[in-house]
């Protein structure tokens, strides 16, 4: 055979399988792919929210593909703190990670948007939105300009106003309180808004910071306060359900672009799965851990109507006139959320 002939003929070899690699056969013999999933939580299923969807995650997809994805599990920051999670995932070191929401603006500022105050009166109405078209758009949006394409968003409950000092039933008692927020900036704007001072601090720091008196109160859904052990250095609960709060499951998009079709199909549902589950869970975790708390010792307080309002009132303009100045490209966002959560509202007869 002539020397071009078979330059040609290998030339045409390597580029048939490069096109042929999506649809490969895997065999028993075939190694597994790894799939590293990392989260903050410790591994208990029945007091957290990531453990749980990465434990239903990891059964769906190994049994699916017949045990040729290998999902790993890395609780407790095992990865790296969450920051460090987000980078491994987006450079491919890791495959995924469960996020909660402190994180994300760092990488993506536009999910800030979550952060209007008092926008859903219900979980079921902040489900809708997340899971409508809204939510799509956001994150196809988030994948575009990251690489990071989320494919569930668990948790979904409301986060609460703590405090050691004395009972929350408006926004007049928020007045000269330090209260503890996530590294989001939109969060802290709320606390300013409503008279308190907010300081930053990190999820591993916050227990020893309201044990010596660093700030007064914090900020969690329920479920998270229990986890947490807050009742032990916080005496007075406020159910204002102030911000929707998500965690995030997302995953490298290149990784999972490069999987056979009929394997990103079974990730993609594995993740609606997750998301079902825990949303589920923070739900029975939000209603056993108020019981807790009051068992605790915890002073717990459901404002008036009047007094929403007037949390309402103090806090969203202003949380939105912050975002729509600096959080670029909000806008039309923000617009397209207030749209959305008004028409679900309507459609659910609230």
């Amino acid at each position: 055979m002539h020397k071009s002939t078979k330059v040609i003929t290998l030339i045409t070899f390597i580029l048939f399988s490069v096109a042929s690699v999506s649809s490969i056969v895997f065999t028993a013999e075939t190694k597994p792919i790894v799939f590293k999933l990392g989260h903050f939580e410790p591994p208990d299923v029945y007091t957290t929210i990531e453990h749980p969807m990465a434990v239903v995650f990891k059964s769906i997809v190994e049994a699916r593909t017949n045990g040729q994805i290998k999902v790993e599990i890395y609780p407790s920051c095992t990865l790296g703190k969450e920051r460090e999670m987000m980078e491994s995932t987006q450079l491919g070191v890791i495959q995924g990670c469960i996020i909660a929401e402190g994180t994300v603006p760092i990488f993506f500022p536009l999910i800030q948007v979550f952060s209007i105050p008092y926008l859903f009166p219900t979980e079921s109405i902040g489900w809708k939105v997340t899971d409508g078209s809204f939510g799509k758009e956001l994150f196809e949006e988030m994948r575009r300009t990251t690489g990071l394409r989320v494919i569930a968003t668990g948790r979904g409950a409301f986060r609460n106003f703590t405090n050691s000092k004395h009972p929350i039933h408006s926004p007049k008692d928020m007045k000269g309180l330090k209260l503890r927020t996530m590294q989001i900036p939109a969060h802290m704007a709320m606390v300013k808004a409503l008279g308190g001072a907010a300081t930053p601090i990190s999820w591993a720091e916050i227990y020893s910071a309201l044990q010596t008196g660093v700030v007064d109160g914090q900020e969690n859904p329920v479920g998270i306060i229990v986890s947490g052990r807050l009742y032990e250095v916080q005496k007075y609960l406020t159910l204002d359900g102030h911000v929707y709060s998500t965690s995030f499951f997302m995953i490298n998009d290149e990784w999972f672009k490069s999987l056979p079709k009929s394997y990103q199909k079974i990730i993609l549902d594995a993740g609606r799965a997750a998301t079902v589950t825990g949303r589920g869970v923070s739900r029975l975790q939000d209603a056993l851990g108020l019981k807790k708390l009051k068992d605790e010792g915890m002073e717990v307080y459901s404002p008036t109507s009047e007094e929403m309002a007037e949390f309402r009132k103090r806090s969203q303009g202003t949380v939105i006139q912050w975002l729509r100045e600096n959080v670029k490209g909000s806008d039309k966002w923000i617009d397209k959320l207030l749209k959305e959560t008004e028409d679900t509202e309507k459609k659910l007869g609230w």
